[in-house]
């Protein structure tokens, strides 16, 4: 019996265990439950009072809006000359704008960038005009000083350097509608290129017509026979560049150098001997050509003490790309596209000729120096001293016959330090010296 009691008792407390601990998991889900409830209810009051922020703030913007919008309507009613009123609406003016400014978006701020940008380009168009204009109306015509002892000689006017005795480059802009020159030759080299529209040219002869398009260039030599025709209903603008001869051959001769054919186009005129070639030359690429004529016409029209300085480097870029032009435009005629390591060889030393070393030649065609001289000697029979002798010599020859230059300037400007070296190399390859050669 008393087994009995002692399991019933067990038991008792058993169910009492189980009942409590189903009473606790019951109590923890119904507040998980109220947990859920109250966090739902701060959640929608958070909402709730955002959307009323959000609300607020967009009424205070139209308020503002619409007040300053009647305000600045009740300004325009009034009259202005009051000093109060002006800078009452300067302010209103700028508190709007402040507002705008906040609201815009980085597209409206990028717009207004380009339109400074604009501003900034039209004001240099603008500059270019008036430059345009200035030389316009100074373009030289009928007043050149002639050359007696050419114009005594031969029918058509012959003109002398125009400029001042310390200007070695003039840069001349025609700009209208009709222009007919009479035929004439200068002493100088020019160049005349078509900046808009056409024109028309009277090029060797008097009935040898030619048609130099925009963005085309006519180069001539010293005397050679030349006269400007041009009539259009659109307006003409013409820049003309004129080098005087000297300044050719002390300030350019490395980029004359460069190229032979352009290099014996500026040395083949003699003094006094009138010259029957030019050059008729289309860019490909104009814009830079362009903007180097700009910028030419800019310095001319306000010149300053270092304007000649200035103007010998953006003639030297110009020269530059006339030979690059005239190079390319000659491998097209000829049909090459691509040359060969001899070519390459050739036209760097042409290039080099004052300076040229094997051992740096070499590197930069990224060869052996040992390989470069035997290809050359292979290809041609002569060695690469003997190549780059011939080469100055050719020069020599031209700027001897060609040029006012003093034998040792001329020899200092092809890579001899010391003139009796460069006599002795001059009468080796021609048999006599440089001061017969000229007498011949």
């Amino acid at each position: 019996m008393a087994k009995k009691r002692k399991d019933k008792d067990k038991l008792k407390k058993a169910k009492k265990k189980l009942s409590k601990k189903t009473e606790n998991k019951k109590k923890k889900k119904s507040k998980k439950k109220q947990n859920k409830k109250q966090n739902k209810k701060l959640q929608d009051k958070k909402v709730k009072k955002n959307k009323q922020k959000s609300v607020s703030v967009k009424g205070n913007i139209a308020t503002k809006e619409e007040t300053s919008e009647t305000e600045m309507s009740k300004l325009d009613t009034l009259k202005v000359g009051s000093a109060k009123k002006t800078v009452l609406a300067t302010a209103m003016a700028k508190d709007d704008a402040a507002v705008v400014v906040k609201q815009e978006t980085p597209e409206s701020i990028k717009g207004e960038s380009t339109t400074t940008n604009e501003d900034t380009t039209s004001a240099e168009q603008q500059e270019l005009n008036e430059a345009f204009t200035q030389l316009g109306n100074a373009f030289i015509t009928e007043h050149w000083p002639k050359l007696r002892s050419s114009g005594d000689t031969h029918p058509e006017r012959a003109y002398q350097w125009p400029g001042k005795e310390d200007e070695t480059i003039m840069i001349c802009v025609f700009k209208g509608q009709h222009i007919e020159e009479a035929f004439h030759r200068h002493d100088f080299f020019f160049l005349n290129f078509a900046y808009q529209g056409d024109y028309g040219a009277l090029s060797y002869t008097k009935d040898n017509y030619i048609k130099v398009k925009e963005n085309e260039c006519y180069i001539g030599q010293p005397y050679t026979g030349y006269a400007l025709q041009g009539d259009s209903k659109e307006e003409i603008i013409i820049i003309g560049v004129l080098i005087q001869k000297e300044t050719f051959f002390k300030t350019f001769f490395p980029i004359l150098a460069a190229d032979q054919k352009v290099f014996n186009f500026f040395l083949e005129p003699q003094n006094n001997e009138f010259s029957e070639n030019f050059i008729h030359l289309h860019f490909q690429k104009p814009h830079y050509v362009r903007r180097l004529l700009e910028l030419m016409v800019l310095e001319f029209a306000t010149v300053q003490e270092d304007t000649q300085a200035i103007l010998q480097s953006l003639v030297a870029a110009l020269l530059l790309g006339v030979a690059r032009e005239q190079k390319a435009q000659q491998q097209v005629t000829d049909g090459v596209n691509s040359s060969s390591l001899i070519d390459q060889i050739m036209q760097y030393i042409s290039t080099h000729v004052a300076s040229v070393s094997l051992k740096q030649m070499a590197a930069d065609l990224a060869y052996h120096p040992n390989y470069i001289s035997n290809l050359i000697r292979q290809e041609t029979g002569q060695s690469f001293s003997e190549i780059v002798t011939a080469h100055r010599m050719d020069r020599a020859a031209s700027l001897l016959r060609g040029t006012d230059l003093s034998v040792e300037m001329i020899a200092g400007m092809l890579g001899y330090s010391n003139t009796s070296n460069f006599y002795k190399a001059f009468k080796r390859h021609f048999n006599t010296s440089p001061r017969a050669y000229i007498n011949s």
